[in-house]
């Protein structure tokens, strides 16, 4: 992103014959109402969603209250003390204090709402010469299309029989909540809050870099690998602006230094809790931290570190999230609504790049760490917010093509995206209700994806039998021999 995001703007010609306006208006209602609907179909399905894995143990470390909750992280388990106060505020205390039907449900749609939260600030800062009651209308339909769309980019792969890292973070981000408490919120949040700084930097005044400090603080709270993708990113970044001079405002190279240090100053007090400390003594890892072991652990993300990004960006959800956006977009042109094709295609390229230092990143951390599918979170968000503001930029140059023509192949497009839609979420709500009907009376593990208590020494099933003294509970047998979840 550069200054120019907020004040350089492309108009679409929309003089040439293009129909009635006041028809297309009328079909993106009804596409605003279908969205609508389905979403809240989501919403009343998610009700069967059930708990697993560290989920018992947030709830269990909830008992101790919000701030006992993370105060008992930061001193046994992990400094990282936003990150895991996303998973004791959205999974912990819900699943300690909520109806069955609610707990799992809410980190499940919050985190959804989280993600199109952050579309919709991409989706705010592009349309111009518009009026406020269309921008009123893009605010009421963005939040159950983009939430819609998210859930395709994660399910369509598994709707056209792919395996591997696609399924594990699907079935994870859906069964598994304490990953969307944790990494999904939290890079959400700190994503969002460096959009809206940086375009308030740009807008107001260079003396509003300071507000670096809030998403920079934010991130080095949440985890390593979020520290070190800020630090990464804006090191970049930098290095990119004195090369070519695009960052000529002082403001805008003072908020780069100043997020990436703080975030880093986070980061370290973070690593230096004794939870931290702690968990880091207990990790098995043969990597030192000498010069040489550091450029080999570097060496070695590659070419992994580059088949995960490519794997985020190229598996069928990404046609998926491609077709509905640049759909949508088409048809919100036609109602008169107009983008800033190059401002999407900015905001594509950023979240392309972040994507892929996020990748290197994740693939460098675990050399010290461990391998979990669930670290590659934010590869997905990140890769999802560049395919969605590319599908905006699709769409106006789809706008720019013959118009009669335009009609057939809109239309088609419109169908088939809501082909891809429907595969995909039925596809997901089989899967809920098929390990909802599990998880009622025992174990309900997905295959070594989704783990629950099927072990009866481990974890899970340990914070399970804690959780059942202190709320109401279901009689599940203990049957450990049950079958996996497919």
């Amino acid at each position: 992103m550069d200054a120019d995001d907020t004040v350089k703007i492309e108009t679409i010609d929309l003089s040439r014959d293009q129909g009635n306006p006041n028809l297309y208006r009328a079909l993106t209602y009804v596409i605003a109402a279908t969205s609508i609907f389905v979403f809240m179909c989501v919403v009343y399905f998610s009700r069967l969603l059930r708990p697993a894995v560290d989920d018992y143990c947030f709830a269990i470390d909830s008992n101790l209250g919000f701030i006992g909750g993370v105060s008992y992280w930061w001193e046994n388990l992990n400094g990282y003390a936003f990150f895991i106060a996303g998973s004791i505020a959205t999974v912990g205390l819900p699943l300690l204090h909520l109806p069955w039907s609610f707990a799992s449900a809410l980190p499940f749609i919050l985190a959804a709402v989280c993600i199109s939260l952050v579309v919709l600030q991409i989706f705010w800062a592009m349309p111009d010469q518009t009026k406020g009651s269309q921008r009123r209308f893009i605010l009421l339909v963005s939040i159950p299309l983009f939430a819609i769309t998210w859930w395709t980019y994660l399910w369509l792969p598994i709707a056209w029989g792919e395996t591997g890292i696609n399924k594990s973070i699907a079935l994870g981000l859906t069964h598994f909540q304490s990953l969307n408490g944790s990494y999904v919120i939290s890079t959400c949040v700190v994503t969002g809050l460096v959009i809206l700084t940086w375009n308030l930097t740009n807008r107001k005044s260079s003396r509003y870099s300071y507000l670096a400090l809030i998403p920079g603080l934010i991130g080095g709270f949440s985890g390593i690998m979020m520290t070190l993708t800020i630090v990464v990113s804006c090191f970049l970044a930098l290095a990119y602006a004195l090369t070519t001079k695009t960052l000529k405002e002082k403001g805008q190279r003072s908020y780069l230094v100043m997020l990436s240090i703080s975030s880093l100053a986070a980061g370290a007090i973070a690593n230096l809790a004794p939870g931290s400390l702690s968990r880091a003594e207990g990790l098995s890892s043969s990597a030192g931290l000498s010069p040489f072991s550091v450029a080999q652990s570097l060496s070695r993300t590659f070419p992994d570190s580059l088949r995960d990004a490519v794997d985020a960006f190229t598996n069928p959800g990404s046609l998926g999230v491609l077709l509905i956006i640049s759909t949508i977009t088409w048809f919100l042109l036609q109602s008169g609504i107009t983008f800033q094709s190059q401002s999407a295609l900015r905001y594509a390229a950023f979240f392309f790049g972040v994507a892929l230092v996020a990748s290197v990143v994740t693939r460098f951390s675990q050399n010290f760490a461990y391998y979990a599918y669930w670290h590659f979170t934010d590869v997905r968000i990140y890769a999802f917010l560049a395919l969605s503001s590319f599908g905006v930029f699709l769409g106006v140059q789809l706008n720019r093509l013959d118009f009669r023509a335009m009609r057939v192949v809109e239309s088609g497009l419109l169908i088939i995206s809501l082909a891809l839609v429907g595969g995909s979420l039925l596809k997901m709500g089989a899967s809920i209700i098929e390990r909802h009907a599990r998880w009622e009376i025992g174990p309900a593990p997905i295959s070594d994806i989704v783990v629950d208590i099927e072990d009866s020494t481990g974890f899970p099933n340990q914070c399970w039998e804690k959780l059942k003294e202190l709320r109401d509970h279901p009689s599940r047998s203990g049957d450990f021999s049950m079958p996996n979840v497919s």
